[in-house]
């Protein structure tokens, strides 16, 4: 059952909307850390922000990577 569990969980966390949700969570934190300079847990990020701020976040970086993606295809094509 723990097994189960556990693979179930993976699955989540490597779905494509699971993806951008981590992402979102991950940098938050990292704002958080470094930026706002306040000591708080990965873990316990959830009790503090709202879901929504992660998934904006998440979504917002997962754009800009795809559009940097594809303009650096663009310019080595161009070569």
């Amino acid at each position: 059952r723990q097994r189960q569990m556990c693979i179930r969980d993976r699955q989540q966390i490597m779905s494509v909307p699971g993806i951008y949700y981590h992402t979102g969570k991950f940098l938050v934190w990292l704002w958080c850390k470094y930026v706002k300079k306040t000591k708080i847990g990965y873990k316990d990020i959830i009790f503090k922000y709202s879901g929504w701020l992660f998934w904006t976040v998440g979504v917002i970086f997962g754009i800009f990577v795809i559009i940097s993606g594809y303009i650096l295809l663009i310019v080595i094509g161009m070569q």
